[in-house]
């Protein structure tokens, strides 16, 4: 009786060990395919599970350097941008309804556009270092919009 209630104990964490090592590995496969896909200007993150980017982009007029968040078909990528010894600490948040609000640090004005428009194709930038991976404790809050920062609709 005691030799077979460890053979089960074992069992059971064995396919717990089995199960969660098959989750980490679908959830790092997930975020691999978010890494080919984010740098697309047609990116969409809805259906990807929550991960974490950070990318690097960089040449002799300037460079940037950030971190993107996944979440719940939403997206907030805060990132440093450089340029003529001039940096800028740029923000924004994608909500469900494909709507990106961008702000500055110190600044009380905000854009808000539709993410697919022309507007933020000029201002954005493209990261040609990019790694995201999973997000494990996702925090919601962060897609919260400041409350300091006044948004107006941004058009071409």
């Amino acid at each position: 009786m005691n030799g077979t209630y460890v053979k089960n104990i074992l069992f059971a964490l064995l396919l717990i060990v089995a199960f969660g090592g098959a989750y980490a590995l679908y959830r790092y496969i997930d975020a691999a395919a978010l890494t080919s896909e984010y740098v697309l200007a047609t990116f969409d993150p809805a259906g990807y599970k929550p991960a974490v980017c950070e990318g690097v982009q960089g040449g002799f007029g300037g460079g940037a350097f950030g971190r993107a968040y996944i979440y719940e078909g939403m997206e907030r990528a805060d990132y440093i941008y450089a340029e003529s010894n001039v940096q800028y600490s740029v923000h924004y948040i994608v909500d469900r309804a494909g709507i990106r609000y961008q702000w500055n640090d110190g600044s009380s004005a905000g854009g808000r556009a539709p993410d697919s428009s022309v507007v933020w194709q000029s201002r954005d930038v493209t990261f040609f270092s990019l790694t995201c991976s999973p997000w494990w404790f996702p925090d919601a809050s962060i897609f919260t919009l400041p409350d300091d920062v006044t948004f107006q609709d941004v058009t071409s």
